[in-house]
C-alpha cells in the first residue's frame, strides 16, 4: 500500500426533523385556502343579474348557452366547494408524504451514523414510492410504522366526497359508496351547548346567532357528525360542512404529529412540543 495515500474522511451532516414547521406549514395552507374560500363565499351573494349579465371583464363572447344567473350562483358554489376540497386533499397528500419520511427516518432508530444507502434509500427512492401511493394506502403504510392516526373513518369519508367532486361533479356514483346508507361523509365537529345554573338542562345552539337564555353558561364539546348523499345526488356542502372539514384535519394532522413525537422521545431524540 501507498505510504502516502490518506484515506478520505467521510461526509458528515445533520439531520433536523422540526415537527413543529411541519405542522406550522400544513396549518398555514389550510388557512389561506379558508381565507380563499371565504372571500369567494360572500362575493357570490352579491352579484346580481344585473352584474352577471353586464359582466364583460373576462369573456366578451359566448361559446355556448348562457347559464341563468341563479343557476350560474349554484355552479359557482359547486366550483368553490369542487377545488376548495381538491385541494386540501392535495395539502393532505403532501403533509402524509412528510410524515411517511420522517417516520421511516425514526424507524432507524438512534443511531450515531446513518449510512448512505440508508439516507439515500429513505430520502429518495422512498420518496417517490409515498407519492405515488393513494390516499388510503399513505394512512395504512403510517399506521404499519405504528404512527398512531385518529379520525381515519372521518379522514377517508372525506377523501371520497373530495374524489366524487373532482372526478363526477359532485355527483354520487357507485365507486363512491362507502355504505349501504349510501356516501356517509362524516366529521368531527364542535357543539355549542347553552347549560341552565344547576346543569340540569342541555340545549343544543343550531347556530351562532341563537342567544342563551339570561343566567344559562354556554359550553363546547366535540361530536362526531355526517351527512349521507344516496345514489345520483349532488353533493352540496354548507358553510358549517367546509369548517368541519377544517376541524377534522387539524384534529387528523395534530395526533399524527404528537404520535411521532412521543416516538421520537422513545428512542432519545429531541422534539418539540406540537
Amino acid at each position: 500500500m501507498d505510504s502516502n495515500h490518506k484515506e478520505t474522511p467521510a461526509a458528515k451532516a445533520t439531520v433536523s426533523i422540526s415537527l413543529v414547521a411541519i405542522q406550522r406549514n400544513y396549518h398555514e395552507c389550510l388557512q389561506r385556502l379558508a381565507d380563499a374560500y371565504s372571500i369567494i363565499a360572500c362575493g357570490i351573494p352579491l352579484v346580481d343579474e344585473s352584474a352577471y349579465e353586464n359582466f364583460k371583464e373576462f369573456f366578451t363572447f359566448q361559446i355556448g348557452t348562457k347559464l341563468p344567473q341563479e343557476d350560474a350562483a349554484k355552479e359557482g358554489k359547486q366550483w368553490q366547494i369542487r377545488n376548495f376540497m381538491r385541494d386540501a386533499i392535495e395539502l393532505t397528500h403532501t403533509f402524509l408524504e412528510e410524515c411517511l419520511t420522517i417516520a421511516q427516518l425514526l424507524e432507524l432508530g438512534k443511531p450515531s451514523i446513518i449510512l448512505a444507502r440508508d439516507f439515500h434509500r429513505i430520502m429518495v427512492l422512498d420518496k417517490k414510492k409515498n407519492h405515488r401511493l393513494g390516499f388510503p394506502d399513505k394512512i395504512e403504510t403510517l399506521k404499519k410504522m405504528n404512527v398512531r392516526v385518529s379520525f381515519e373513518d372521518q379522514l377517508l369519508s372525506i377523501n371520497k366526497a373530495r374524489n366524487c367532486l373532482a372526478h363526477r361533479n359532485g355527483f354520487v356514483s357507485i365507486e363512491d359508496l362507502n355504505s349501504d346508507e349510501g356516501l356517509r361523509i362524516n366529521w368531527r365537529a364542535f357543539e355549542l351547548l347553552a347549560t341552565n345554573p344547576d346543569k340540569t338542562q342541555r340545549i343544543p345552539l343550531a347556530d351562532s346567532n341563537m342567544v342563551a337564555p339570561g343566567g344559562w353558561a354556554i359550553e363546547i364539546r366535540m361530536i362526531d357528525r355526517h351527512r349521507i348523499y344516496k345514489l345520483g345526488d349532488r353533493i352540496e356542502f354548507d358553510t358549517r360542512d367546509i369548517a368541519d372539514t377544517l376541524l377534522t384535519l387539524h384534529g387528523f394532522s395534530s395526533d399524527i404529529l404528537n404520535s411521532m413525537s412521543e416516538k421520537m422521545k422513545e428512542i432519545g431524540i429531541g422534539s418539540e412540543p406540537t
